[in-house]
């Protein structure tokens, strides 16, 4: 499992190639990487949206006030965590799909450089989270995008 979860850091950035490069940020809200939440199946899709994000793929949503610490390159699984100080909430309803299997979404190459080379990337600002992720065919291809509070 490709992580970010070391020092309470999240995944912002994921790629269409399956490649175990994804792209990680320090958070402000400290996650609590050693206490985190494995998901492996669709039971959580929907919490964050009230319907299916992304029609026809594989989804893996993390639960209420998590964010995806770690992944599966091929999108079979995601692991999340909670911010560890209590007053520190995610946003659970102002959610949206970023698909990026066709093009890039949300990176434009100017902020950071290219962290995978010729792959397309889906790319959160920093006032979103990563809740989820869609995949098919082996390969993420978009991602469930929250605003933070």
């Amino acid at each position: 499992m490709s992580t970010c979860g070391k020092n309470g850091s999240i995944v912002v950035g994921l790629n269409s190639k399956g490649w175990k490069e994804g792209l990680c940020y320090l958070s402000p809200e400290n996650l609590a990487s050693s206490n985190y939440t494995t998901i492996t199946n669709e039971a959580n899709v929907g919490i964050h949206t009230k319907n299916d994000w992304a029609n026809n793929t594989n989804k893996r949503e993390c639960p209420l006030n998590q964010a995806v610490i770690k992944y599966e390159n091929d999108g079979s699984s995601i692991a999340c965590a909670s911010p560890q100080k209590l007053e520190q909430k995610f946003s659970n309803n102002d959610c949206h799909t970023m698909w990026f299997d066709a093009g890039n979404n949300g990176f434009d190459g100017s902020v950071m450089e290219d962290w995978a080379p010729s792959a397309y990337k889906g790319l959160v600002s920093n006032d979103y989270y990563i809740a989820g992720i869609a995949s098919g065919n082996g390969k993420i291809k978009g991602l469930l995008s929250c605003r933070k509070n």
